[in-house]
């Protein structure tokens, strides 16, 4: 406290020495003396004038800062959506029938793992890969698993780079969530979580091939003629 003190008492001493050798210049008395020599109503005026200009000045700081943030906000929201619409899309044209089975989760995310180096993200971006819980709107008995993936600090263009890279890992894992925030440190980057399930695909077993008909055929001859052949021994 004593040191806000001083700090204090040397800022206004400072001050009035500033203040003493405006008044001994020249020029302040001549702006002093135009002053005094204009009517009381131009001298309100003035001061008013002076007044609004150091008001417009003062609020021109957070101002600006609310008009760029209104900007950036806008921008975010539009970004968003397309992304939303990027991977919609993408995910609607890798749709196919007659894939393999997924592998296990841990093998996923060993798989992710690779895939987020070769994009080269920082260490201090890739915030963590992990379980995630179910989404309630997909029955369960089609879920085998499900993932999350948390990164910071990602621009737009990483995030689809990522979203894409990550989904074509293996077609029966699906993105079902994703979330984009503005990072708090930095606004022009984005912390993401991308969140991703495993379709449980049965496994698929070919009926046996159908037989041909003149073997069908051959071989119930084979056995009626076996039938009616005399046992040995069975006259005796």
């Amino acid at each position: 406290m004593a040191s806000f003190e001083d700090v204090k008492e040397r800022f206004k001493s400072e001050a009035n020495q500033l203040w003493e050798k405006i008044q001994e210049s020249s020029a302040y008395h001549r702006v002093k003396d135009r002053f005094e020599n204009l009517s009381p109503m131009a001298q309100k005026a003035l001061l008013a004038s002076v007044a609004l200009v150091i008001f417009l000045a003062i609020m021109s700081f957070p101002m600006s800062s609310f008009w760029s943030g209104s900007d950036s906000l806008a921008t975010y929201e539009a970004q968003r959506g397309l992304i939303r619409d990027l991977f919609k899309v993408q995910q609607d044209s890798q749709g196919n029938l007659g894939m393999d089975p997924a592998p296990p989760v841990e093998s996923l995310k060993s798989r992710i793992d690779d895939t987020l180096r070769q994009l080269q993200l920082l260490p201090e971006q890739i915030t963590g890969v992990g379980d995630t819980d179910l989404p309630s709107n997909i029955p369960k008995d089609r879920i085998d698993g499900s993932l999350k993936v948390a990164l910071s600090k990602l621009n737009v263009r990483q995030i689809v780079d990522v979203g894409h890279q990550i989904a074509s890992i293996h077609p029966a894992m699906k993105m079902v969530d994703l979330l984009i925030s503005a990072n708090s440190q930095d606004p022009k980057y984005f912390d993401v979580v991308y969140k991703f399930i495993t379709l449980k695909i049965p496994i698929y077993i070919p009926p046996p091939p159908e037989e041909d008909p003149a073997e069908k055929t051959k071989k119930g001859s084979k056995t009626a003629k076996k039938s009616t052949e005399p046992k040995a021994g069975a006259d005796e």
